[in-house]
């Protein structure tokens, strides 16, 4: 009887131990999962900040293709009385103050709190600086072009600060997430260990922190692999952005360059847009601007890559295979899909699109220098009303965007490609 006795107790110290140690290492394992939780909302308040700062970076775009060049033009041909740039310069303001007073109002770290209050003093001056600037280009040139750097100066300042800030957040969501994935590793561990005792209560336990634990994980790869595409493509059409499409050109430039082949880049600047975006709104506007990106994807072999470089701009980058005119037969595609109506909100709308375009290596070799020569064939498309293709030729960068030398390749509906001049 005592033998039994003793037994009983014995198993039931063990069946009590083994129970209590289950129940501590699905503590730990349960500990970890809160921790790994905690983490979590840390970067999703780190990651909106991103957000934020993103759309800021993007204002940032805008502003160089909106209100810079047009200010440059202004200041070059003595325009006055354009209301459209006051009114993209009011827009971008806007926007870019309420992305940077947000970062300001969200609970995160103090470094970061300082730095977005370092740029909210910057901010004020260099909005002072842009309507100065607009207003001088528009009605004294004079006064405006030596002004203008002041504009440009302040524009820098803002964008090198924000750039620092942005390495911050990147660096603080990169550590973040670190921290997290190791708490889930360990997390696991103790949860799998509580396992050994074999008690259904425990195993309830378990399969119920696996899955949070599972689902914490799942998240945070998934919030990962968000942060990563939106880091590299634009928001608003889903194309390839600036930084995406720089390293795509690069890498076609040196495939071509191994293989001896050639590379086209084309820019492409939407016309009449601005009359769009004042008359009908930005949501009409922004609506365009995908209906855009997505006729051009459909005028795209796999191999090409379009992207969005900031307003109503646009870059291809084509292989070519060696037949003569394969650029331009793209841009004539290209302008006679986008010229189609559109019928948006209930409007028909109605755009055309200028092209610029520069083949390497037989204008460029390096990255840069290729888009600097088809923004360049761009202006000449645009100085000839629009709706045309210019293909850059060393004239151009000798006599500035209009001489009557000029590769000009009109390509509206209806032309034959033997009519096209391939400079």
């Amino acid at each position: 009887m005592t033998d039994r006795m003793s037994i009983r107790a014995a198993i039931l110290g063990l069946g009590t131990s083994s129970v209590l140690i289950a129940s501590c290492l699905a503590g730990f394992g349960l500990l970890g999962v809160q921790q790994q939780l905690g983490a979590r909302e840390r970067v999703v308040v780190l990651e909106a900040t991103l957000k934020n700062h993103d759309s800021a970076d993007a204002v940032m775009d805008s502003v160089r293709t909106d209100i810079l060049r047009p200010l440059q033009t202004a200041i070059g041909v003595n325009q006055t009385g354009s209301a459209a740039i006051w009114t993209e310069l009011a827009h971008h303001v806007e926007v870019l103050t309420t992305a940077i007073s947000e970062n300001q109002d969200l609970p995160i770290p103090a470094e970061l709190h300082e730095s977005y209050r370092q740029i909210g003093l910057i901010l004020p001056s260099f909005v002072a600086a842009s309507y100065k600037a607009t207003d001088l280009a528009l009605t004294d040139p004079a006064a405006g072009l030596a002004n203008f750097e002041v504009f440009r100066s302040s524009f820098t300042d803002l964008e090198q600060k924000m750039d620092g800030v942005r390495a911050i957040v990147r660096g603080r969501v990169a550590k973040l997430r670190m921290g997290a994935s190791r708490t889930a590793r360990l997390g696991r561990i103790m949860i799998f260990g509580s396992l050994g005792g074999g008690i259904l209560l425990l195993s309830l336990i378990t399969g119920l922190a696996v899955r949070r634990a599972h689902r914490i994980t799942s998240a945070l790869a998934a919030s990962q692999e968000e942060a990563t595409h939106h880091a590299l493509h634009d928001t608003l059409t889903g194309l390839p952005n600036r930084r995406l499409f720089t390293d795509r050109l690069q890498h076609a430039l040196l495939r071509s360059q191994r293989e001896n082949g050639s590379v086209a880049l084309l820019y492409l600047d939407l016309d009449r847009f601005k009359q769009v975006n004042d008359t009908l709104g930005h949501p009409v506007g922004d609506a365009l601007l995908r209906a855009v990106a997505d006729r051009v994807r459909e005028c795209l072999r796999k191999s090409d890559t379009v992207a969005r470089l900031g307003g109503d701009e646009f870059t291809i980058i084509q292989s070519l295979d060696g037949r003569a005119g394969e650029a331009e037969e793209l841009a004539r595609r290209v302008i006679a899909s986008v010229s189609e109506p559109y019928h948006l909100d209930g409007a028909n709308v109605c755009v055309g699109t200028s092209i610029g375009i520069a083949i390497a290596p037989l204008d460029a070799g390096e990255a840069s220098h290729l888009l600097s020569m088809a923004d360049q064939a761009l202006y000449t498309a645009k100085a000839h009303g629009g709706g045309t293709a210019c293909r850059f030729n060393k004239a151009l960068a000798r006599t500035g965007p209009t001489p009557a030398n000029h590769t000009i390749v009109n390509i509206a509906p209806g032309e034959s490609l033997a009519q096209m001049s391939h400079g």
